[in-house]
């Protein structure tokens, strides 16, 4: 049984940690096409998001220092180390972020290189997050910036918001004016339940839906694996809810499915992966340690697995539990057999 929460606008500090990461690290434009878009909007977010990036002045240096990324930008790092930035509606946000990370007690902080370690007083709990702190590959200063940040939050938090805050009335802009496009009345408890089943997602429990304008043309599926019972999709403005009707999210075209099928397995962690699945069924954090990789690089790479059909997902009580998905592989594997016979 799934329970619906539909929101009648995007999440802004997460649309605007998108856009910034887009534009500081020169990031083109998604211009993906699927069967469910109407295409005329889309080409007209794209124009609009694009005049956005060439008139955005982006050379403050603290964009730089927060939002340039190599694996994983600063400002994604400490934001989403204490708080599902997914499941925060844009005037909670800031308050409960400090609060989270003022509840991590410390008796000092040593951070001159990646290798030294941060003395948690003995009266508070160990917490996983500040782990994930001294272990996360960025640069040193960025991970100096990040454990300073425990104990003084607002010096580095504010800073990231602000400039988070600076870009909001563009996509604010954005969605006004095209907001009257997308109709997520659509997404009802029957319809929400067809399409996890189609991107083979046995999930069950609380699940927010929310429109997107950065992702204008994606229906994007969100798993947190932080022991939260929160699943959120973002539906693109582009969205054609009409068409999604009937819709199989794995291409009936098997060419498109073997050309994404071959560039999915040509990276070597996915296939590390997946070749872990077809022993054992694990969660994110067993692949995480099993390949000595964060949290969210195992995340971005299961998505790229699941949107393939090589992955499939279940939940099982705050745990989603991935397995390889045989059946598909095999169906697109003699697919190619065949044509090379």
């Amino acid at each position: 049984m799934i329970k619906i929460k539909c929101y009648k606008k995007p999440i802004y500090i997460l649309e605007g940690l998108n856009l910034l990461s887009m534009l500081v690290n020169d990031q083109a434009i998604n211009n993906n096409r699927n069967n469910v878009l109407n295409m005329e909007l889309a080409d007209k977010i794209e124009a609009d998001l694009d005049d956005i990036k060439q008139k955005t002045d982006i050379q403050h240096p603290e964009l730089f220092k927060y939002f340039n990324h190599t694996k994983a930008s600063l400002a994604t790092c400490l934001l989403n180390s204490f708080t599902d930035i997914f499941a925060l509606e844009k005037d909670d946000y800031p308050e409960l972020l400090y609060a989270k990370i003022e509840s991590f007690k410390t008796k000092k902080i040593e951070a001159i290189t990646i290798g030294q370690h941060l003395d948690i007083d003995d009266s508070s709990e160990k917490n996983d997050s500040l782990n994930e702190l001294l272990n996360l590959r960025i640069d040193d200063g960025d991970k100096i910036r990040l454990l300073k940040a425990i104990n003084d939050p607002k010096a580095y938090v504010e800073q990231i918001l602000e400039q988070i805050k600076a870009v909001i009335p563009l996509i604010e802009d954005l969605f006004s004016k095209y907001q009257a496009s997308l109709d997520l009345d659509y997404f009802d408890e029957e319809n929400t339940a067809r399409l996890l089943k189609e991107v083979n997602c046995d999930i069950t429990g609380s699940i927010d839906i929310m429109p997107s304008v950065l992702h204008y043309n994606s229906l994007m599926l969100n798993i947190n694996d932080k022991g939260s019972s929160k699943i959120s999709i973002h539906c693109g403005l582009a969205i054609d809810v009409d068409k999604l009707n009937g819709v199989h999210f794995f291409n009936d075209d098997m060419e498109a499915r073997l050309e994404n099928f071959i560039k999915v397995i040509n990276d070597k962690s996915k296939l590390k992966i997946i070749e872990l699945l077809k022993e054992n069924e694990m969660y994110g954090a067993q692949l995480a340690h099993a390949l000595n990789l964060k949290t969210p690089t195992i995340s971005y790479h299961i998505d790229a697995l699941m949107n393939a059909g090589i992955v499939s997902a279940r939940r099982d009580n705050n745990r989603i539990h991935y397995t390889y998905n045989k059946e598909n592989c095999l169906q697109i594997i003699e697919y190619l057999k065949n044509k090379l016979s």
